[in-house]
Formats: C-alpha cells, structure tokens, sequence
C-alpha cells in the first residue's frame, strides 16, 4: 500500500529534508512539500494524501492569519473525522494556534508539542 504525506513548511531547508527523510524511513513512498499555500491547495485537489502537516500561517510567517490552514481543512475535513488521514497545522503564533483549535482544527504552536512518531503511523 502506497503511503503519502503533503507539508505545508516555509523557512528552513534542513527542516523539510529530515521531515522528508522521516517520513520516507517510515514507509511514505510520496511526500510532497512545498512552501506556497496555493500549491497546497493545489496538492490537496489532485491527491488523497495519508497525512498533512503545514503552518497555520502558511506564507504569512508569525501572522496570526489561518486561511491557507482553514482553506486546507475544510477540502479534507471528512477524511481527518472519519479516521482516513490525519492533520496537524504548527504555528509559532498562539493567536493562530487558538483561532485554529477554536474552528476545529488539530494544531499545535510547534512540532515540540505532538508526538510526530504517533502522527506517522
């Protein structure tokens, strides 16, 4: 069975490389990546990913503003409820994390915070 994962990450380039490589040891044969909100939605249309870890604030570093989160959500909402995948949105900013949690959706204010271990499996 063919695993895939799509980050939503901006900012370090060793950060996305040990995430990919995380994923990979793990069985994920597909993870895509990509800094651009846009691009994320666009990834989400085209495929049903496993997984889905992205900043809150996609493109908008420390903003407390959650669209690109919100916009990502509700296109997999059912799939995340159901059990078919999983979500989590990081942000550094505990504005966007608690208008995050207030909606309904899985986040955290960094990777720190959840086990990345159980999110993988």
């Amino acid at each position: 069975m063919e695993r895939s994962a799509l980050l939503g990450l901006l900012g370090k380039r060793n950060l996305r490389i040990s995430l990919r490589e995380i994923f990979q040891k793990a069985g994920y044969t597909i993870v895509d990546i990509t800094p651009d909100p846009e691009e994320m939605i666009k990834y989400v249309r085209t495929r049903d990913y496993d997984r889905y870890l992205m900043y809150l604030n996609l493109g908008s570093s420390n903003s407390p503003d959650i669209t690109p989160a919100i916009s990502v959500y509700e296109l997999i909402r059912k799939r995340v409820e159901s059990g078919e995948a999983k979500f989590v949105g990081i942000s550094g900013n505990n504005d966007a994390v608690k208008s995050a949690k207030e909606r309904g959706i899985p986040a955290f204010p960094s990777l720190v915070y959840f086990s990345l271990d159980e999110f993988i499996v």
